[in-house]
């Protein structure tokens, strides 16, 4: 901070010789302050006691850090923040510049251009038996990343700086829910907030075991690692969660769920034979039922799955925008909505309404593709040369 100060104070007095060495001190204290965190309450332009502090620290998470990133961002649109505008001005020029030279070498020229991507690196994981390729996005939690979650999710930025211990478990008492509107019980919040509160890189662990320790590490040192989705797929899963009815299970049934999901991503990434998984049936894991699911699902991609999951009014708005390639991956589930698309029209329309969707799927019929072949940096579509 001292260092800084040092440096900022030189600029500064160039920036405005006008002003006297006391007032540019002030000046760059603040915005040291500011750029840190753990502010000094000293330098506030009105003063504010104990009570006020421990007010704050029981209903935010880190209300100092909070009010850093704020200060510092506004100190950029004052008349005397030259030395913010700058060092912002930088810094988004490298978080955002770099990634997209990476993400282009890394990604066969594409460089990642849809918003949700602009400060992450996008990284190739493994391809999938398929041919299906899988990637990491890789975030780095900056003041820029923050501002571009509270223009596109401004309430998921709020509930990330309410306090673990007190707001958010009374939030969900009064409500019965979790952040993601999912119904919990009493032992299930109490296990939510067990979870909340302990270190960032056990709570990883906790919250998403499949994703192991490196992710975890990567969490505690700032970075931000997930399992990345492009633009449509993202969208597609925001459709799917949304179309989920909250769910009133028990913690038995809930693990059985993950158990199955993670049954079927292992049978999609190739780590489990779907052989495998009918024995596990015969030794009385799963019911044939479930094995014959789990299989189903597994054969299928995640997007697919989530797709045939999505209301058909909402599925039929994704099929016009999405590429060729997922189109005829879409198809087949595309037709078994037309029932659904057309039911609430009188009936002597429904046949016109429908025929008018078969005439949109049409081009993108897996079954008529001859002469059909996806270009090298593309899986084979699903459903397209392949048997049914």
């Amino acid at each position: 901070k001292m260092e800084s100060f040092r440096v900022m104070f030189d600029r500064n007095l160039k920036s405005y010789p006008k002003l006297s060495r006391d007032a540019v001190a002030e000046l760059t204290g603040k915005q040291v302050d500011a750029t840190y965190g753990n502010l000094n309450h000293a330098l506030d332009a009105l003063p504010r006691n104990k009570t006020f502090q421990a007010v704050a620290r029981l209903a935010l998470f880190a209300p100092d850090f909070l009010e850093t990133r704020a200060k510092g961002v506004a100190q950029a649109f004052t008349r005397y923040g030259h030395e913010q505008r700058m060092a912002m001005l930088r810094g988004l020029l490298m978080l955002y510049v770099a990634p997209r030279i990476v993400n282009a070498l890394m990604n066969k020229g594409d460089a990642k251009w849809d918003v949700h991507d602009a400060f992450s690196l996008v990284i190739p994981k493994k391809r999938l038996p398929g041919g299906q390729q899988q990637y990491s996005r890789v975030t780095l939690k900056t003041p820029f990343t923050e501002m571009l979650q509270l223009a596109t999710n401004p309430r998921m930025f709020a509930e990330g700086r309410l306090n673990p211990v007190t707001i958010r478990p009374a939030e969900a008492l009064v409500l019965g829910t979790n952040a993601s509107g999912q119904h919990r019980t009493l032992p299930q919040q109490a296990k939510d907030e067990v979870k909340a509160i302990a270190p960032f890189s056990v709570q990883k662990i906790l919250q998403t075991p499949d994703e192991g320790w490196i992710d975890s590490l990567a969490t505690s040192i700032g970075l931000h690692m997930s399992n990345y989705r492009s633009p449509l797929e993202n969208e597609i899963h925001e459709k799917y969660m949304a179309g989920i009815p909250t769910s009133t299970d028990d913690e038995e049934q809930q693990a059985q769920r993950r158990e199955h999901r993670q049954i079927e991503d292992k049978i999609r990434s190739g780590e489990l034979h779907p052989s495998d998984v009918w024995q596990m049936s015969q030794d009385g894991k799963l019911t044939p039922r479930q094995a014959g699911r789990a299989i189903d699902r597994g054969m299928q991609s995640r997007m697919l799955v989530e797709f045939k999951g999505l209301h058909a009014d909402d599925a039929l708005e994704i099929y016009k925008k999405a590429d060729d390639i997922a189109k005829f991956e879409f198809h087949d589930a595309m037709v078994n909505k037309i029932p659904e698309l057309v039911e609430n029209l009188p009936p002597d329309e429904r046949d016109e309404a429908a025929g008018k969707v078969r005439d949109l799927l049409d081009k993108y019929n897996p079954h008529n593709t001859e002469g059909y072949v996806p270009s090298p940096d593309q899986p084979e579509v699903a459903g397209a040369n392949t048997p049914q």
